[in-house]
């Protein structure tokens, strides 16, 4: 999940939390069908980032697919040349082209895991920087108001 993405469903989360939080005030004005359409439009927006990435996947995916196929046919076709020529046995290319197989089905299985170190890193860097904001209020300066009497003591009036 990219950085825009994440973006637009917060925000879309965003209108449903503030919904269900005030869902007295939004049926009262009887708001139910303005929330949806607002709701929908962030959903919409994600979606369409949401496609744009599963089109570059797609690319992606079809390019490795085309190497598979392709060195695939260049093994066969290069290692029917050598087995014509006494080179190498016909076992040797077999035995190549499964190394080259497996190590192209591992690697496209590894493939689709760094887009959840990409979604790690992007929700550690949100973190961080929440950790790293600096607060309006410095509670270990000596200046502001100092109480010169406390207790404990809590009154509640209606």
């Amino acid at each position: 999940m990219t950085r825009g993405e994440m973006r637009a469903y917060d925000e879309a989360s965003a209108v449903a939390n503030e919904v269900i939080s005030n869902i007295r005030t939004v049926t009262s004005f009887n708001a139910q069908y303005a929330e949806v359409v607002r709701y929908r439009d962030r959903l919409n927006h994600a979606q369409k980032i949401g496609i744009k990435g599963v089109f570059i996947t797609g690319i992606f995916t079809g390019f490795y697919v085309f190497v598979i196929f392709g060195s695939m046919g260049f093994v066969f076709w290069y290692g029917t040349n050598l087995v014509i020529e006494g080179k190498i046995t016909p076992g040797t290319v077999f035995a190549v082209f499964w190394a080259i197989m497996i190590g192209a089905i591992h690697l496209g299985q590894a493939i689709p895991q760094f887009g959840v170190f990409t979604a790690a890193k992007l929700a550690a860097g949100e973190i961080f920087r929440i950790i790293d904001l600096e607060p309006n209020i410095n509670c270990m300066s000596p200046h502001g108001l100092i109480p010169s009497h406390v207790e404990g003591r809590i009154e509640l009036h209606n």
